[in-house]
């Protein structure tokens, strides 16, 4: 996956959803439950995250109130 050309601001994780948030205000929301290998893109993310210094954030405890 290349995403050098996107230009992601910060990535963030709760319980059922991960959040990347681009710069300008976009996000893409993925709900865990759609994705075959949550641990696999949650690695990829990491990488991403620590390649390009993007903040990746986890709170497995946030819940909608």
């Amino acid at each position: 996956m290349n995403l050098k050309h996107i230009e992601l601001d910060k990535f963030y994780e709760i319980q059922d959803y991960l959040f990347l948030t681009m710069k300008y205000g976009i996000a893409l929301i993925i709900p865990k439950h759609k994705i075959d290998n949550t641990e696999e893109i949650k690695d990829l993310l990491n990488r991403i995250a620590t390649n390009q210094k993007i903040q990746f954030d986890s709170n497995l405890k946030w819940r909608w109130r």
